[in-house]
């Protein structure tokens, strides 16, 4: 049985993105209303959604310690709340200085949402080993397609709050999933520091790694006197002599000996005996022998992991600008060139969609089989796909570049926060993906205003080409950078 699909806690993940694409597809829909209902100008619209951003940013930051603190479960507690946002906005949005504060509730219930969904993918796929970050991310696309066709039939009969409200209940429904397959678990320790982990269950949920150790061999009891302290279960490559007489009273570590250990029948120690290696049976070590400490400690230094995770993210900038800049600007482009009706222009961001989750639903195991091959051709494609929409002499033409842009750029974040992180510590992933998405938001915010920029100095269609230079440097750069920081993330500080 394929364990992302059985496991509890990839259901859950699944069900978060799927959550999340319920949100931002029927956002999408109702902006045109939401706009209109507040008596919002296209600038002050424009103005006000840069608030989604000033919202986000401190909420990503601060989420990754708070998973990595209170466990994967709060991913239920933060989809909520964006979907009770959504509401909260389409009763409150009467006014500029209203939708301002509205959108920086969505925004920071959104960015939270982003990165702990992000983690829980992440987590998950570590432990089944399967490529579930990408496929996560292709339920979003669909949730979103779906999503979106459904707002817009309610906004055209009941209206604004009526759509909110059932895309709230919806969000709602999946939180259930989510809570279902995660907990409310503190993660361990690195288990760099610590004896073999068991694989993680099939049919439990998802609970951050506890430290443990498996006998290979029996231990030998004191049938007199048993020791009032359990002792932790060792991996041993043969038996342990016990001593008969005198059992210590405090439980010895798991120990892997390298060679037999010279028994002292009358005076056993009563101290924990550091780890050591052996093939051979054991026995108690003599208060007088001399005994090397063992393996330095392996302590993951801070300031190290710093470099790498905002070089991945600044990476991640370049591919979210311009996934971000086509998803905003592909409809406009086609009205302004091509004079389009709305409905028409609409088939822009749906064709889009559609394609991007395409491709994260069908590419998934190749960002765990071939990744670097998938960041550069997906890289690639991206920048085929936007000079082909840049010059599309008419709107199939630019369908299609449309299409093939998003199946370059649909796979890009997805699997280089998967291959960057693939050697992370479980313990320490939220705060690194925290990291990473924070860093990597930058280019989703500021991709269509580079786009706009461009634009205003020269043409849109030449914006577009503009697009295409930054998926042309991310081809050249993601793979080299992602897997530099991928060695780097694992690289500890030894410390006796």
């Amino acid at each position: 049985m394929n364990p992302s699909r059985s496991h509890p806690s990839a259901l859950a993940a699944y069900a978060a993105f799927a959550g999340m694409g319920v949100f931002w597809g029927t956002w999408g829909a109702a902006l045109p209303a939401l706009r209109s209902q507040a008596g919002l100008t296209e600038a002050q619209l424009g103005t006000a959604l840069l608030f989604v951003g000033v919202g986000a940013l401190p909420a990503m930051f601060l989420t990754g310690r708070l998973i990595d603190r209170l466990g994967l479960r709060l991913t239920a507690v933060l989809l909520g709340l964006l979907g009770a946002a959504g509401t909260v906005i389409a009763v409150g949005a009467q006014g500029y200085a209203a939708v301002v504060a509205c959108m920086l509730l969505v925004g920071a219930t959104s960015g939270a949402t982003d990165v702990a969904i992000n983690t829980l993918a992440g987590q998950v796929e570590h432990h089944t080993a399967q490529p579930l970050v990408t496929r996560a991310h292709g339920t979003f696309s669909l949730a979103v397609v779906v999503s979106s066709l459904s707002a817009g039939a309610l906004l055209g009969g009941p209206g604004l709050t009526t759509t909110f409200t059932a895309a709230l209940i919806a969000v709602l429904a999946l939180c259930a999933f989510v809570w279902s397959g995660t907990t409310f678990t503190t993660p361990a320790p690195n288990p760099a520091t610590r004896p073999n982990l068991p694989a993680a269950s099939s049919s439990t949920p998802l609970a951050d790694p506890r430290p443990t150790t498996r006998s290979q061999a029996p231990a030998a009891a004191n049938p007199a006197a048993p020791s009032p302290v359990p002792e932790p279960a060792a991996h041993l490559d043969a038996p342990a002599a016990a001593n008969p007489a005198t059992p210590s009273l405090v439980p010895e570590p798991a120990a892997h000996l390298d060679a037999p250990a010279a028994a002292n029948p009358a005076t056993p120690s009563s101290v924990p005996e550091p780890a050591t290696r052996s093939d051979a049976s054991t026995a108690a070590i003599p208060a007088t022998t001399s005994v090397d400490p063992g393996p330095a400690t392996i302590i993951p230094k801070p300031l190290t992991l710093a470099a790498p995770l905002l070089l991945l993210g600044f990476i991640g900038a370049l591919a979210y600008a311009t996934e971000n800049a086509h998803q905003s600007w592909g409809a406009v482009l086609i009205t302004e060139s091509f004079t389009a009706s709305p409905q028409l222009a609409s088939t822009a961001p749906a064709t889009f969609a559609a394609a991007a989750a395409l491709a994260r639903l069908t590419l998934a195991p190749l960002s765990r089989s071939h990744p670097v091959q998938l960041l550069i051709a997906g890289g690639a494609a991206a920048t085929v796909g936007s000079i082909v929409l840049a010059t599309a002499p008419s709107i199939p033409v630019a369908l299609l570049g449309l299409a093939i842009a998003a199946l370059g750029t649909a796979t890009l974040f997805p699997t280089l926060i998967s291959y960057g992180l693939r050697t992370i510590d479980p313990a320490r992933r939220g705060r690194a993906t925290s990291t990473v998405a924070t860093t990597a938001y930058l280019g989703f915010l500021l991709g269509p205003a580079y786009v706009g920029l461009i634009a205003h100095a020269a043409t849109l269609r030449w914006a577009i080409i503009g697009i295409a230079a930054l998926a042309l440097i991310f081809t050249a750069v993601a793979a080299p950078a992602s897997r530099w920081a991928g060695r780097r993330v694992q690289a500890p500080a030894r410390q006796r």
